[in-house]
């Protein structure tokens, strides 16, 4: 079944990105339980700061094996090549650092209001 255009660019670089968020929370609790007077939620959100930029290194160093002709993005056999899977998995990582940069800033608005 195919998958639609709102579950390949909305849906799952949102779920990839909740998923960092969550990571990060928990790690910025630590860092709460460990060392009193940090705030949470501008931990998370310079954490993300980091985990944005890797994302969109990463995804575009993944996007630039593209392949340029439509006939080599998929084999013999009818399976993506290795190129073109690589190109997608660069597209998902730009797409989540998208919505990492958006999850950052709203921890970093948190953090002003608490």
């Amino acid at each position: 079944m195919a998958r639609t255009r709102f579950e390949v660019y909305i849906l799952r670089p949102a779920a990839y990105a909740s998923v960092l968020l969550i990571v990060d929370t928990l790690v910025a609790l630590v860092l709460l339980l460990v060392i009193p007077g940090t705030g949470l939620f501008i931990t998370v959100a310079n954490l993300t700061v980091f985990e944005f930029a890797l994302l969109l290194i990463l995804g575009g160093c993944l996007m630039g094996r593209q392949p340029l002709d439509d006939d080599k993005r998929f084999d013999d056999e009818g399976e993506p090549s290795r190129a073109w899977s690589m190109y997608l998995t660069g597209r998902d990582m730009l797409l989540t650092g998208v919505f990492i940069f958006m999850f950052g800033a709203l921890a970093y608005l948190l953090s002003l209001i608490v």
